[in-house]
């Protein structure tokens, strides 16, 4: 079964918050907005500017978090910034093993995935991202029938060569 963008867009709304009203934020093309001016922009390449803005009494590795532009109800804004939705809004990636991040051009999350390899490399993580033309959960339905595709394979292909070159660099290190 493929996910159209909405239906994607209102599983990860319900995932989050556990209603669909998010989805159209996650559908608008730039689901970051309601993160500027938050210490959560600075994942995204964005400015914080710490000194004009309101604080927060919410503290991140002890720095305040500013209130974000974007009225949210807390438990949204919570939703949004947790963990649990995305690993790109995780307080602390140090120790993240090398990384292979799969993206899809026609995936509403695919610059989450961008940001994400950012932040690991400015962590100094090893990481590879490769973008491919196709849709979210494109690599999950390699083997189903209709929906194989060339970028799927390839796919398939660059994450097990990945694996074997991780796998076999630690069993270089461990000699």
């Amino acid at each position: 079964m493929v996910l159209s963008q909405r239906d994607t867009a209102e599983a990860a709304s319900m995932l989050l918050t556990g209603f669909p009203d998010i989805a159209d934020i996650l559908l608008s093309g730039n689901h970051s907005q309601h993160l500027r001016n938050t210490v959560y922009a600075s994942y995204f390449g964005l400015p914080v500017d710490w000194e004009t803005i309101d604080k927060q009494d919410k503290v991140l590795d002890g720095s305040k978090i500013p209130k974000p532009l974007v009225d949210l109800p807390s438990e949204v804004f919570d939703a949004l910034t947790s963990a649990k939705g995305s690993p790109l809004m995780a307080n602390n990636i140090r120790g993240t093993p090398p990384t292979f991040i799969v993206t899809a051009e026609f995936d509403p999350y695919r610059d989450d995935g961008v940001f994400y390899a950012q932040r690991l490399q400015a962590s100094r993580v090893s990481v590879k991202l490769v973008n491919y033309r196709s849709y979210h959960g494109f690599l999950n339905v390699e083997y189903e029938g209709p929906l194989k595709s060339e970028e799927g394979a390839r796919a398939f292909r660059d994450v097990i060569t990945f694996l074997k070159d991780v796998m076999t660099q630690e069993d270089e290190d461990e000699s």
